[in-house]
């Protein structure tokens, strides 16, 4: 992840910055880079540093709530770690 300057630092906008940097970074042997210029504002789901995401939703709330307890059980009886 980079964090660029403030934008009244720089000359450049996000996407200008991303697209100079694109034929640069590909032209390194051995890497694969995807450069992003995420929405200021995410609506579902988060940013977050792991591998997967498991999102619920539902329109009842004490359905959403009873079957996360059950997912959150299940997931620690695996000997896996859910973080909630």
């Amino acid at each position: 992840m980079v964090h660029l300057k403030p934008r009244s630092q720089r000359t450049q906008l996000v996407n200008e910055i991303i697209e100079d940097l694109r034929p640069k970074l590909a032209a390194i042997p051995g890497i694969k880079v995807y450069l992003q210029n995420p929405p200021t504002i995410r609506i579902g789901g988060q940013v977050t540093k792991s591998l997967y995401q498991f999102s619920m939703q539902s329109p009842v709330k004490e359905e959403l709530y009873e079957a996360a307890r059950k997912l959150e059980a299940e997931d620690r009886g695996s000997g896996r770690a859910c973080r909630t």
